[in-house]
């Protein structure tokens, strides 16, 4: 049996709901673009201090959204990963003392502070730049807290020259550059020894 809805809403034009245990329900044309939308929105909840992890495409599973109530209807999914095992263990007590006890443990965010995190992250992500090192951030944290050490550093290194290439591109821009030259520059950032005293900060 589904807990009581706690937020319902859209992002990107998607059915976003949230469930009191926690659960969260969110439409999408495929498992890899849930992935997406719904890291997009825990990285930027994330960043609000709501203290959360994203999530991997193995550990999704099917869930039907009733459209005009924005409810869940029915959900499954299979137990493929220790951080999704509080919500099995939920499933399967029988008493309420216990559901009580779990669902103390939860941290509360109110309607008002998810509607801005769903605004925020709708604002972040138009930038496709500015997603990717958002989410090479936050998937690094994850793996990070996991003691994923190799996986966690590859993300920030990705996270690192991403903003490495956008801040580049910045510098180039405000020279006025010719584009030919510009593109030449871009594609030679990955030695600053390389590019010739063309440019520079000052």
């Amino acid at each position: 049996m589904n807990a009581p809805q706690a937020f319902g809403g859209e992002y990107k034009g998607k059915i976003f709901v949230i469930n009191q245990d926690g659960f969260i329900g969110l439409q999408a044309e495929s498992p890899r673009q849930a992935t997406e939308l719904l890291n997009e929105l825990m990285a930027t909840a994330w960043l609000a201090d709501i203290d959360v992890w994203s999530t991997r495409e193995f550990e999704l599973g099917p869930v039907e959204i009733d459209p005009e109530k924005q409810v869940i209807g029915s959900r499954s999914s299979s137990l493929v990963s220790l951080r999704l095992a509080p919500l099995f263990d939920l499933g399967r007590m029988n008493t309420n003392s216990t559901v009580e006890t779990f669902m103390a443990r939860l941290r509360r965010v109110s309607v008002e502070r998810m509607r801005r995190v769903v605004s925020e992250a709708e604002r972040l992500t138009m930038d496709a730049r500015s997603k990717n090192q958002l989410l090479f951030l936050f998937e690094g944290r994850t793996y990070l807290a996991s003691s994923e050490y190799r996986q966690s550093s590859a993300m920030a290194w990705l996270a690192i020259e991403s903003w490495l290439d956008w801040a580049w591109d910045r510098l180039l821009t405000s020279k006025a550059i010719p584009a030919s030259r510009h593109e030449f520059l871009s594609r030679m950032r990955l030695g600053s020894e390389q590019t010739e005293p063309v440019v520079s900060a000052g």
